[in-house]
């Protein structure tokens, strides 16, 4: 680099556990020179895009920039945005630490960083969770009968505040009166005075569940299985069972070899709380480059204006950031980390779920890109790993849309075919992937045309929004 320049060490602050220094490559941060002070500057130093560490303990990145003020926006794993402008004197060094905010509740931290749950203000008040609408159906309701019935939540617990009930509570008086106002104002009173209407029903009221387990490989496939579900919603035996009262709006179990002992290579595990049903692939065991096995949580989210049942969060340093980009198909995000994904993809042998995560975003970012040396290693990952369904899938994008040397038609479709018959892919993205090559060469393939079939009912069910394959299932009949 010419001309005067500067340095900053710019790193992102929050918190994991006291365990994790952090993440070495935690977010992305998009620098931007606003205006210069050493004359023009190329566009690609003027305007940069890198990954950057986010932890406490970890060290910050160094980088030499020209003497300017520069704007700086960084995309957290949550999908916070952080932003921050700054001077940059030639020959001075800055240190830049951002803070970002961070979970209202310890044993959380690792999930808040990915996405899964809201925020520390949001979790204090669960209770502003009420939209604008129910406001205005609430008094609405009361201005025109003078009763109230509608559900209200903390901490996870589903409330139902009745006319009646209130009525049978004398030292609820001051709730009555307020919920009878027909102006029903929103503000910190009223939510006080619900809190002390739900402590009184919380002794009432007996306590959700959520469930957890795990689904025996049925004798005639995962994929018969998903349509017998589709058609009854049948419920089935299981290896492994969990369960836990719903205390809060978050509520995490551990899953995983650690937690079940019992080795296959993945697992589908059945999710339930509220009625509903989820369907989840979970890795039985996710091995770090360091050897020692990640935890697996599986969270619940008892909001459900805030989207899905179930998220899964692993553990794991190195792969947290990049998991979570691919759950939230930010790909060009994904793809700042690509020579780390190559590195797992290389280390297959290590951890085959983290090297097929970065077959995923290396084939969807950098496939024409004329690097070739990794295409190999896609084809070794299919080979070596003949349980995995993501390795036959990743194989056979590569032979269906890559460059002419790796393109082979026929492969291809016997690449989807044999991944079928593995299973549901670990990752949505390789559901996605596997209804799309099967959509396309159904018709030059007569094989393909039966799975095609069963695909495309059970990719209606999936959450695309999740990293690993996650599935609605229908209310169990009574």
């Amino acid at each position: 680099m010419t001309g005067e320049t500067g340095h900053i060490s710019l790193r992102v602050v929050t918190g994991l556990d006291y365990e994790s220094a952090g993440l070495p490559v935690g977010a992305v941060a998009h620098l931007r020179l606003e205006e210069s002070m050493s004359g023009p500057v190329a566009r690609a130093v003027a305007r940069q895009s890198l990954p950057v560490p986010v932890g406490e303990k970890i060290p910050p990145r160094l980088l030499e920039l020209p003497a300017g003020f520069w704007s700086l926006g960084v995309e957290m794993p949550s999908g916070e945005i952080l932003q921050q402008e700054f001077d940059l004197p030639a020959g001075h060094h800055i240190p830049l630490d951002i803070v970002a905010d961070r979970s209202g509740h310890e044993t959380l931290a690792w999930h808040f960083m990915s996405g899964s749950v809201a925020g520390s203000d949001r979790f204090r008040h669960p209770l502003r969770a009420a939209t604008a609408e129910t406001e205005r159906k609430i008094a609405q309701e009361v201005e025109e009968t003078g009763k109230y019935d509608f559900e209200v939540r903390r901490d996870g617990l589903v409330a139902r505040i009745q006319s009646e009930f209130l009525d049978e509570h004398p030292e609820l008086r001051s709730v009555r009166e307020l919920l009878a106002s027909p102006e029903f104002e929103v503000g910190n009173e009223r939510f006080d005075a619900l809190e002390q209407a739900i402590s009184v029903l919380a002794d009432e009221t007996p306590p959700e569940f959520a469930r957890l387990d795990i689904l025996p490989p049925p004798p005639d496939g995962i994929w018969n299985h998903l349509l017998r579900e589709i058609e009854s919603g049948a419920a089935q035996p299981s290896l492994w069972k969990a369960e836990a009262p719903i205390r809060s709006l978050y509520t995490a179990l551990r899953v995983g070899a650690a937690a079940w002992n019992i080795h296959m290579p993945y697992a589908h595990v059945v999710a339930e709380a509220f009625g509903e049903r989820r369907l989840v692939s979970i890795p039985d065991e996710w091995m770090k480059l360091s050897g020692e096995p990640a935890e697996i949580e599986i969270l619940f989210r008892f909001l459900r204006n805030e989207g899905n049942l179930t998220e899964v969060t692993i553990k794991d340093e190195a792969t947290l950031a990049m998991l979570s980009y691919l759950r939230r198909d930010r790909l060009q995000e994904a793809a700042m980390f690509a020579n780390d994904f190559k590195e797992w993809l290389f280390h297959k042998h290590t951890n085959p779920f983290a090297a097929a995560a970065g077959g995923y975003v290396l084939l969807a970012t950098r496939l024409n890109s004329g690097d070739t040396v990794w295409h190999q290693w896609i084809g070794n990952l299919n080979n070596w790993f003949e349980w995995l369904p993501d390795g036959a899938v990743l194989e056979g994008a590569m032979r269906l849309n890559g460059p002419p040397e790796d393109r082979d038609l026929e492969r291809a479709a016997q690449c989807f075919r044999e991944a079928f018959d593995r299973g549901v892919p670990v990752y949505s993205l390789g559901l996605a992937w596997l209804k799309s090559g099967l959509d396309t060469l159904e018709g030059q393939f007569g094989f393909l045309r039966e799975p095609a079939e069963v695909v495309r009912q059970v990719a209606r069910m999936v959450e695309t929004r999740q990293t690993l394959t996650t599935l609605r299932l229908p209310p169990l009949q009574q």
